[in-house]
């Protein structure tokens, strides 16, 4: 039924676009984007959006001028993960897997941490994987587990990004390099340490093959823990 209710609202929302503008599809890996864009200017995103992997939304939202507006919803295996309020720039709900973890090297015992944020949500993750030539470059590497880490600035940017991928083989390291990928992809809300922002460093765990919707489980994970002098979130 919500996925009925969900398929009317995006046709009545795309239309409610259509005399200005054209809908558009873009496939990054397994995902396939549906957006609209001007007549005017068909590099400018304007309208709803809504992205796609394996026939489930896992996000939708509009753009206004080329710029995410309102309050974006983020799905992870069929589940409401996230949502966003790109107007208002706060975050208005956020339940991440445990695959999602946060690492701040600073923060010592009683301290008060707030997690880093992909925004996006998992899904999210694997959209910034998919808009790399990750997958690509480690094509003969199977079907194994990877850790992405990535260190994430007080300003939400990405400083560097590292990838483990164990197998029966071994432990391959990648270093990961980020080129034209755009900047909504690459959104993090930085850790925040007693009220300060604050670098951090972001795990996320998955499978090489097969990145689709709820990969990273279903227990969120909000506690910070006492790890060899680090404290996770």
């Amino acid at each position: 039924m919500k996925r009925f209710l969900l398929l009317i609202l995006t046709t009545i929302a795309f239309g409610a676009y259509a005399q200005d503008t054209v809908k558009k599809s873009n496939s990054i890996g397994k995902f396939n984007e549906q957006f609209m864009v001007l007549k005017s200017d068909k590099k400018v995103k304007h309208g709803f959006y809504q992205l796609i992997i394996d026939k489930k939304v896992v996000a939708s939202g509009k753009y206004v001028q080329g710029q995410r507006a309102g309050i974006w919803n983020f799905y992870n295996d069929d589940q409401l993960e996230q949502q966003y309020d790109y107007t208002a720039k706060k975050v208005v709900s956020n339940a991440p897997p445990a695959a999602i973890q946060t690492v701040i090297d600073a923060a010592a015992p009683g301290d008060s941490i707030v997690p880093a944020i992909k925004l996006g949500g998992y899904n999210g993750f694997k959209m910034l994987v998919a808009s790399t030539d990750f997958e690509t470059a480690v094509s003969d590497a199977g079907s194994n587990k990877v850790t992405h880490a990535l260190v994430i600035d007080e300003n939400g940017e990405i400083k560097s990004w590292v990838a483990t991928i164990k197998s029966s083989d071994g432990i391959k390291i990648v270093t990961q390099k980020i080129v034209d990928v755009p900047a909504d992809i690459l959104a993090f809300i930085p850790a925040k340490l007693n009220g300060k922002t604050v670098s951090s460093t972001v795990t996320f765990n998955s499978e090489m093959k097969g990145f689709g919707p709820g990969a990273g489980g279903d227990a969120p994970n909000t506690r910070a823990n006492q790890r060899g002098g680090r404290r996770r979130g």
